[in-house]
């Protein structure tokens, strides 16, 4: 190793081979007319290597410092030293950085300043501590993870295996494989997790994504939020796509989406919220669109709007409309009630009323057997209420039940429409013929009015 040559003999790297295993402190002092290339060869120990700048330079003298790991012992650090003693420079396996001497500069106290050496590329602190990482400008950036990478940016840790942060300032990256693309503190803390942008947002799900926007989480497998505010995608393969401090709960859920609006909340599996202020989806595959402070009142499949700006006031459900469609297949003359799914008869697959409240309801039913033969339809329309219990439940007046249109096959097939006193719902009920296969499938809408 060299201490100094004269300018026509100092070659363009100097090489510091400390990649076999030794003992003692390493200090070393650049003379003035250093190579312009610091190459390190590192890993022979954990010792740090101090290493001091030229203290008088020429005018515009650069020194690039890179360290690689090519021992086979732990990682060990380069520390670069400025003229006044300070630490200028923190750099693990695979960091780089490169000083310029400027005498007598005007920026002393500026960042990436150091007495008369100006950091022209890399930063301060900026550390890449594994064999296969790299840390690329910025201020600040350790990259501690195999294969990670931290391109600028400030104050940012990636410590996954395979991770990056492209720029912004305070994330951390502490997922495998897993990304933060600018923004302002934030977080992809599992496997494959991404965050584009934004401000304190957490994609802590595996394969999950926040894309912009501010104080938002996605930590369902599979989950994203795409802009917003303080929104929360906490259930598999859930999306909450703009909006303010929208909700998809993880207990129970997968697969819903909740499209803008503000305070939506779902808690239920493959679920729809159009927009909308403070609605409520706990019925399976149920939809709201739009409108505040609707529910579908955990029945699967219901589909509900309700009032705008909660003209009588902000309780939930007390005025919206809705829509069912209910059906079943039978193959004699037993009656059957109709439902909107496979399972029997219950609150959740019926057009079930709450507590104190009254529906106008109104639909049509179809039944046919295959290959176009016997068909029949009817109407139905009516009032049901019930009071302070299911048990309460009954139908105001006697409800309509009108068949118009019906082949002369389908003669005894028939609809009834009655209040179920156990559930506290509406029942549709068919029979149809022995020894036939038919296929019932009604749609009911109700106008709901509750207290």
């Amino acid at each position: 190793m060299f201490t100094g040559f004269p300018s026509t003999q100092t070659p363009a790297v100097q090489w510091w081979d400390y990649s076999k295993v030794f003992t003692g402190t390493i200090n070393i002092s650049l003379a003035n007319d250093c190579a312009p290339i610091q190459y390190f060869a590192t890993g022979g120990t954990t010792t740090a290597i101090q290493v001091t700048l030229p203290q008088n330079p020429s005018q515009g003298k650069t020194i690039t410092f890179k360290n690689d790991r090519l021992g086979n012992g732990a990682n060990q650090t380069i520390q670069i030293i400025d003229n006044l003693n300070s630490v200028a420079a923190s750099l693990s396996q695979s960091g780089s950085i490169t000083f310029c001497y400027i005498s007598q500069n005007t920026l002393s106290t500026a960042t990436n300043v150091f007495s008369n050496w100006v950091v022209i590329s890399g930063g301060s602190g900026t550390q890449a501590s594994n064999s296969s990482s790299v840390s690329l400008g910025g201020t600040s950036v350790a990259v501690t993870g195999s294969g990670g990478a931290g391109v600028g940016g400030s104050s940012n840790t990636i410590s996954g295996i395979s991770a990056g942060c492209l720029g912004g300032t305070g994330a951390t990256v502490s997922g495998n494989f897993s990304a933060v693309v600018s923004g302002n503190s934030n977080t992809a803390n599992t496997t494959n997790a991404v965050v584009a942008g934004g401000s304190s947002n957490t994609a802590s799900g595996t394969s999950a994504m926040v894309a912009g926007g501010s104080s938002s989480t996605a930590s369902g497998v599979g989950s994203a939020v795409l802009g917003g505010d303080t929104n929360t995608a906490a259930a598999t393969r859930s999306a909450v796509i703009v909006g303010n401090n929208n909700t998809i709960s993880a207990s129970g859920t997968s697969s819903s989406v909740i499209l803008g609006g503000n305070s939506n909340a779902i808690l239920a599996n493959n679920a729809i919220i159009a927009g909308g202020t403070s609605n409520n989806a706990s019925g399976d595959n149920s939809v709201i669109l739009g409108g505040s402070n609707g529910t579908t009142r955990s029945i699967s499949g219901n589909i509900v709007s309700a009032a705008s700006s909660n003209p009588i006031s902000s309780t939930l459900g007390i005025n919206q409309f809705a829509t069912l469609i209910l059906a079943r297949q039978t193959t004699d003359a037993t009656a059957t009630v109709l439902a909107s799914n496979s399972s029997a008869a219950a609150t959740t697959n019926q057009i079930t009323l709450p507590n104190n409240s009254a529906y106008y309801f109104r639909g049509e039913v179809i039944a046919g057997v295959t290959g176009a033969g016997d068909t029949k339809g009817w109407y139905i329309e009516g009032v049901i209420k019930r009071g302070a219990n299911a048990a309460a439940t009954s139908l105001v007046g006697t409800p309509s039940v009108t068949s118009l249109y019906a082949d002369a096959g389908a003669a005894t097939w028939s609809v009834a429409v009655t209040a179920n006193a156990t559930l506290g719902c509406l029942t549709i009920t068919c029979t149809g013929q022995a020894a036939t296969t038919i296929r019932w499938v009604a749609q009911v809408r109700t106008t709901e009015m509750t207290y």
